[in-house]
């Protein structure tokens, strides 16, 4: 073979791929009508890990949609394939959350366009925190390789890497990449558009639009994750109106901890759903307040058929559908996780096991997809109502499946506990994470379309109505005293809300349903734990504005701010309302010199540490002060006198819309498809003329040496474009 016929089989081969290099989306978009609308409308207030859903209305059959959270000015500096997929591709990374277990491995979510509504509908959850930093081939500054003005590609082993930051300082934005064939044209056109900015910040509860709290009428909260949206709804009813001083200093922490700093006389508030159960010393004279209903659920996350697009195709949304679980395939799940997947012949996902056929879509799974993935079940690490509710009914319910494997303390009985973490006794039946957010992201893959082959699949969360809810989860339902499959729902919670009765602390719990076939089985009511002695400060004085500010909250919470709870809570029943103000006339009734009593036997003869390990806070500081928050001292300087609520208005629920992934190519992986044809058709040209010359015994000529270096060359700079 001559040197001449070897450059035309390669110039041959460059003609055949040099149309797959050409722009494939236009810079600006067509005039099309289309209209892209997300809820919330207003983003700024976007907290980390919350659910941003977008529409997109207006577009031509046919069309697809792919967003992603990137930088809110986007980089466009490609010097090769510079076209709008390659840049969102490239620009637009995955932002690692800093309560992440997990790194989801996609940073977008795509969707068809949907034939029935006409609409693009997907819903992307929002992390705050930092993209790896990695290189950006083609790019002059972060490329390890890129194109010079002369057009001449050079290399840089030493390239600065690419990164960037979203919070509250470093804005980004929901960039959205929309392909579509205009009316009138054959050829589809890719182009990109944005929200307006997105700032997440940490879920810590403070207020919008209020001044920091005033020592000696604030007053020091904490509660779980679960209550931050009502309480910061509940605190801004207060101070928003008028701008003044936050009533509350709060923060959003473990259910736990919530409890032993209120043990321990640190915190003048806290929040719970199963009150002293939880708390490690409860010498404090304290008064449970209902403010909410909620639940424990176990969720279904995953896809399944959620319509057709225009071509007729059936598209994957989030699981809507509910699914229906008795106790014994609950605790077999949970305690036997290892064994409950499909291939294991006898679990409760195998074929033809009484769950899969029960539920239609499970049974319409490839059985290694109904438990799918490292994090098929997780669930938040520490003490919490949610583990002591479920594991008490488990035990009650199904004692001979909630028990360990055999590998697993020699198969004893789980029993009643407090964390979930104490199910995973050698091994991972539940990955846990300290915060919901960090389970959010869990579980992102799952439900942005980690599904193979865009599958439908299933994974589970253990954790409360409100936060399912939050997350676009759909809870399972269980069976109740009367044997009826139950969904909580605000219906099935307000109708258990009749069967609960005050435990010996004032806690209401959920007695037996009996023949109730409409209420969820694992309802509960959060509590608001207040003292019952009067707030004093380190010198015993009272702290009268203080009082007069718990007794503000606390009133707001189960009045006005009934309606506007967060996602998922359930408002309070008529009569659990009048048992609420009932409750709020005996907080701080006791007399200050007991309370000053009180005290001091708790800090001679302190509490024991909180049970459980130590997770769920979120880091942050509340406003004005450290986040142990302030201490309960003395009165200070007079803030004036605190705002009166306002009539609120009805929240009205989002829809619980989804999206289906589009995995975005790796950097450099479009020049890579582009160019793999021409590095194949020079090895098919290089290889056998070099093998022949060997067999033969001559030495290879020196063009064909050099031909062969330059296909290693071409490769070397390849596997560079990938890295």
């Amino acid at each position: 073979m001559s040197v001449k016929r070897c450059v035309v089989a390669i110039a041959c081969a460059v003609l055949a791929v040099a149309p797959l290099g050409a722009p494939a989306a236009v810079a600006q978009p067509p005039q099309l009508p289309y209209q892209v609308t997300t809820t919330p409308a207003d983003l700024s207030s976007v907290r980390d890990s919350d659910v941003v859903r977008l529409s997109i209305a207006g577009l031509p059959a046919g069309a697809s949609a792919t967003v992603a959270l990137c930088p809110e000015d986007l980089r466009d500096a490609l010097t090769f394939n510079n076209t709008a997929v390659s840049r969102f591709t490239n620009y637009c990374q995955h932002i690692q959350g800093v309560y992440s277990a997990s790194p989801a491995r996609y940073p977008a979510a795509g969707q068809p366009r949907n034939a029935a509504t006409g609409t693009i509908d997907i819903a992307y959850p929002v992390s705050r925190g930092e993209t790896q930093a990695l290189n950006i081939n083609w790019d002059p500054v972060y490329g390890k390789v890129y194109r010079d003005a002369n057009g001449k590609n050079v290399v840089r082993p030493e390239a600065p890497k690419y990164s960037y930051k979203c919070d509250e300082t470093s804005p980004c934005a929901i960039w959205v990449q929309i392909t579509a064939t205009p009316p009138g044209q054959t050829k589809p056109v890719t182009w990109l558009t944005r929200t307006g900015p997105v700032r997440p910040s940490m879920d810590t509860g403070g207020p919008a639009g209020c001044q920091p709290p005033a020592p000696g009428r604030s007053v020091t909260a904490a509660y779980p994750e679960r209550l931050a949206k009502s309480a910061v709804a509940w605190n801004s009813l207060l101070c928003s109106p008028t701008g003044g001083p936050s009533p509350v200093q709060p923060l959003a922490i473990g259910e736990g901890d919530a409890l032993a700093g209120f043990d321990k006389a640190e915190r003048d508030l806290a929040y719970t759903g199963a009150g002293t159960a939880l708390s490690e010393d409860p010498r404090r004279e304290r008064v449970s307040v209902p403010v909410a209903l909620n639940a424990v659920v176990l969720a279904a996350v995953g896809r399944q058929p959620a319509g057709k697009t225009d071509s007729g195709a059936t598209f994957t949304g989030p699981i809507t559908d509910t699914l229906t679980f008795d106790w014994s395939e609950l605790a077999n799940l949970i305690a036997k996780r290892t064994a409950s997947e499909g291939f294991h012949v006898g679990g409760v996902m195998a074929n033809g096991s009484t769950l899969v056929s029960r539920n239609p879509l499970l049974a319409g799974m490839f059985p290694q997809d109904r438990l799918f993935g490292d994090f098929g079940l997780s669930g938040n690490v520490g003490t919490d109502t949610g583990p002591l509710l479920l594991s008490t009914m488990l035990t009650q319910k199904a004692p001979a499946q909630w028990r360990f494997l055999p590998t697993q303390k020699g198969g004893a009985p789980v029993g009643v506990i407090k964390d979930y973490l104490a199910v995973n006794d050698g091994l991972v039946n539940i990955a846990t994470a300290l915060t919901k957010g960090g389970v959010r992201k869990q579980m992102q893959d799952l439900s942005m379309g980690l599904c193979p082959e865009n599958r439908t699949c299933a994974g589970y969360v253990l954790t409360d109505l409100a936060t399912a809810v939050e997350s676009g989860w759909t809870p399972v339902a269980l069976p109740n005293s009367a044997g009826k499959f139950v969904a909580p729902t605000p219906q099935s919670l307000q109708a258990a809300a009749a069967h609960l009765r005050p435990a010996e602390d004032g806690t209401l719990l959920l007695g037996d349903t009996g023949a109730d076939q409409a209420a969820y089985p694992l309802t509960f009511a959060e509590h608001a734990v207040a003292p019952g002695n009067a707030l004093v400060g380190a010198d015993c004085t009272p702290r009268k504005d203080a009082q007069d500010t718990l007794r503000g909250v606390l009133t707001t919470a189960v009045g006005g701010g009934q309606k506007v709870l967060g996602p998922g809570m359930v408002p309070l029943t008529p009569d659990l309302v009048t048992t609420a103000r009932e409750r709020i006339a005996k907080v701080g009734a006791g007399p200050a010199g007991e309370a000053c009593a009180e005290n001091k036997d708790i800090q001679q003869n302190p509490p024991p540490p909180a049970g459980g390990p130590q997770g769920g806070g979120t880091g942050a500081l509340p406003p004005g002060g450290p986040a142990g928050g302030l201490p309960a001292a003395g009165p200070g300087p007079d803030a004036g006198a605190l705002t009166q609520a306002p009539s609120p208005a009805t929240v009205e629920a989002a829809k619980l819309l989804a999206g289906n992934t589009r995995i975005p190519l790796f950097p450099g992986a479009g020049v890579l498809a582009i160019l793999l044809p021409l590095v194949a058709l020079g090895l098919l040209v290089v290889l056998p003329s070099s093998t022949a010359y060997l067999a033969a015994g001559r030495p290879v000529p020196a063009w064909l040496a050099r031909a062969a270096g330059w296909v290693g060359q071409r490769i070397a700079r390849l596997r560079g474009a990938a890295a």
